[in-house]
């Protein structure tokens, strides 16, 4: 499924806050506990998910960016070819 960049980084936002309360919280509970390891497990699984969603905004801002630079490609190429294109195909003893 896709998601708007400004959707992914909200939901980044978000996740990167929840790691920091449970970071917070996981010094206060004992280790060994069930709560330590729920909490522990919570901050594994954000991680990941933080990660996944920083690498589809960099895969969204990578194909923007070849986009960009395709569309600049080819108005080089249409701006050559209306510059050079009538001489290039003229030649001499043609006309």
């Amino acid at each position: 499924m896709e998601y708007p960049v400004g959707e992914l980084v909200a939901a980044q936002r978000v996740i990167d806050s929840l790691i920091s309360k449970c970071e917070k919280v996981i010094l206060k509970l004992k280790e060994g506990s069930s709560q330590y390891s729920l909490t522990r497990n919570r901050i594994t699984a954000l991680r990941i998910a933080s990660s996944m969603i920083e690498g589809r905004i960099m895969e969204n801002h990578e194909n923007a960016t070849k986009k960009d630079t395709a569309l600049q490609g080819d108005e080089l190429s249409n701006t050559a070819q209306l510059t050079y294109g009538p001489i290039i195909s003229e030649r001499p003893g043609e006309n």
